[in-house]
């Protein structure tokens, strides 16, 4: 047994941060548009769900926040990942888009 490299492994936990970035960047959007605290955790653990769900699925979850851990698994391990891209390049425009759509609730919210 041979452990992972330095490199792999802060490769695998990049991408791992990367992936719940986009939780909580949907549940911060869940924030802003919910008056209470309890329907915003709601929202982000609804979205966790529809994201493992959709992640599970053979085409599709690549495309998804949930491949990063693949992807980063094979990393850490020393190998080449099927996917890496995909899974980045999708979760960095979910949680620009989050992001941005949470920046428009608070432009429209009265303080």
């Amino acid at each position: 047994f041979e452990g992972p490299s330095a490199l792999g492994w802060a490769a695998m936990c990049g991408l791992l941060l990367l992936q719940v970035t986009a939780y909580a960047a949907i549940t911060f959007v869940g924030s802003t548009l919910m008056r209470s605290s309890l329907p915003a955790a709601a929202v982000g653990i609804a979205a966790l769900a529809i994201v493992a769900v959709i992640g599970a699925l053979p085409v599709i979850g690549a495309w998804t926040p949930s491949g990063l851990a693949d992807a980063g698994l094979a990393i850490a391990s020393g190998s080449e990942p099927a996917h890496l891209w995909q899974p980045v390049v999708a979760t960095v425009m979910l949680v620009a888009i989050s992001l941005g759509v949470a920046w428009a609730s608070f432009r429209r919210a009265e303080l």
